[in-house]
């Protein structure tokens, strides 16, 4: 038995998808001023830093920040598993080290 060709494109019924309207927030104009000035006023700041202060390269900093001065490991060594108390101590230690915590 020889199949059926299939129906021309104009029976066919194409439904095409369209994801749902979303409601795009429009910003008040003064709203945006405000965000425009705060910007500009931190642009002037971020100058005034490059004039008076020493600009360091970034990997000079990332240097710094992994000098062996600063470098301990709870992860070398023998000893025991850190838990409980002691672990969260060495966290907050961590943190505070790196800035996180202040």
């Amino acid at each position: 038995m020889i199949p059926r060709p299939p129906p021309p494109q104009a029976h066919r019924v194409r439904f095409r998808h369209q994801s749902a309207p979303v409601n795009v927030p429009v910003i008040p104009a003064e709203f945006r001023r405000r965000a425009m000035e705060l910007d500009d006023a931190l642009s002037e700041e971020d100058e005034e830093e490059d004039k008076n202060g020493v600009v360091l390269p970034p990997h000079e900093v990332v240097d710094a920040r992994h000098s062996p001065m600063l470098a301990c490991s709870v992860l070398e060594g023998a000893g025991r598993t850190l838990k409980g108390r002691d672990l969260r101590q060495v966290r907050n230690a961590v943190w505070r080290k790196t800035g996180f915590i202040d």
